[in-house]
């Protein structure tokens, strides 16, 4: 699988709107809620990143804030995997950061998608066996 980099007229997307639209899916309760993002830019506001080139420099046009989103997220057990494409999601992880665990992903020409879904779903599997032995 090759990956292509484009781009949306302005550098940030709507990456709050995503996240926000994932809490909104019908989960089942007992189940593992893994989420993988693949992105290549940051949300929109001057918080998660440096460019000039943001339509909304203060933030989402919606209004969706990130602490608001991530709380929802947290509140339904989703673990977070942010499988990045670019190096320009610094900001953003570490903002993230302050609200909810993030699992930062980097491909490279060895790593492939499917071997890093792969990767993650396994280590779930594993420490959820670990927690039930325990128990």
């Amino acid at each position: 699988m090759n990956l292509r980099i484009g781009t949306g007229g302005d550098f940030p997307e709507a990456v709050l709107d995503g996240l926000d639209a994932a809490c909104t899916l019908t989960w089942r309760e007992k189940a593992d809620h893994l989420l993988f993002h693949i992105l290549d830019a940051p949300p929109h506001g001057r918080i998660y990143h440096t460019s000039k080139n943001d339509k909304w420099p203060d933030g989402c046009p919606c209004e969706k804030v990130a602490s608001d989103v991530l709380d929802k997220m947290k509140k339904k057990n989703i673990t977070y995997h942010v499988l990045r494409c670019s190096n320009h999601l610094n900001m953003m992880i570490t903002e993230f950061k302050k609200y909810i665990d993030v699992k930062a992903l980097t491909f490279d020409d060895k790593i492939t998608f499917e071997n890093i879904i792969t990767r993650q779903v396994c280590q779930r599997l594993i420490d959820t066996e670990m927690t039930l032995k325990k128990t």
